[in-house]
């Protein structure tokens, strides 16, 4: 469970603090192409040697640029990967001083239009998730009210099957959340 002290972290650091477990899923990708760059040297060596040297007796030659690319890629578009799964921890933030009832109000709204199902709510930390729908596994979105801002994120749910898309189902749960907040601040409730 988040106490202050996670709370704080989160918005010292600027990024979602996850379990164990939740990293795990969330970086699964990551792993999987390392795992890949580790076979494709690891097999690719047996069988150049095996296949290739003793086909065309040929004793020392080396491995040309695509064997090399074919070998090393992976490792490539897991550093690719990396860096996207920990940009899409990072908090987006909101500047704007608001209220707990306006926070309130917002975050009921867009569960609402956008079927969030609130999983933790305590003053100012919200934890919510989707469902499984056409465009995702579903997300998790973390949103902190802070005196001058807002810290929101919404990622793939990383206690579901892993995924790296969502086709726009993050952006859209910030942005209407967002859309929300200013929209009730300008009014005023």
């Amino acid at each position: 469970m988040m106490n202050d002290p996670a709370i704080q972290k989160m918005k010292d650091t600027g990024y979602v603090q996850l379990g164990k477990r939740q990293y795990f899923w969330h970086y699964l990708v990551v792993y999987i192409l390392i795992a890949a760059s580790i076979a494709a040297v690891i097999g690719t060596r047996d069988v150049y040697q095996s296949s290739v040297l003793d086909k065309y007796n040929l004793s020392k030659k080396e491995p040309g640029m695509e064997l090399f690319i074919f070998r090393y890629g992976w490792l490539v578009l897991a550093l690719i990967f990396y860096y996207i799964q920990t940009k899409r921890l990072r908090f987006k933030i909101i500047k704007a001083g608001v209220s707990r009832d306006i926070f309130n109000e917002a975050v009921h709204k867009t569960a609402g239009e956008l079927e969030w199902k609130i999983i933790k709510s305590t003053g100012d930390l919200v934890i919510a998730k989707t469902s499984v729908n056409w465009r995702s596994w579903g997300e998790r979105i973390t949103i902190i009210r802070d005196d001058e801002r807002i810290f929101i994120n919404s990622i793939c749910d990383p206690d579901k099957w892993p995924s790296v898309i969502s086709l726009g189902r993050n952006r859209e749960n910030r942005k209407t959340f967002e859309q929300f907040i200013r929209d009730l601040n300008k009014a005023g409730l």
